[in-house]
């Protein structure tokens, strides 16, 4: 009887275990994520303010050639 009460104990501190490593395991994909977003976005800010830019030149451009 005793060994079966050490048997559940040794499965729960196990599954313990697993679900503290899940823990850490979500933390960091979603740290990972986040870190993602925010490169992408970064990215995307910059393509539209080159984008922008050059706009504006051309259309200073046409004007002067108005």
């Amino acid at each position: 009887m005793q060994k079966m009460f050490q048997q559940k104990i040794q499965q729960r501190e196990k599954d313990l275990q697993q679900l503290r490593e899940a823990l850490v395991s979500h933390k960091h994909s979603a740290q990972t994520a986040v870190e993602d977003s925010e490169r992408i976005f970064t990215e995307l800010i910059r393509s539209i303010e080159r984008s922008r830019s050059e706009l504006i030149r051309l259309i200073r451009d046409q004007e002067k050639r108005a």
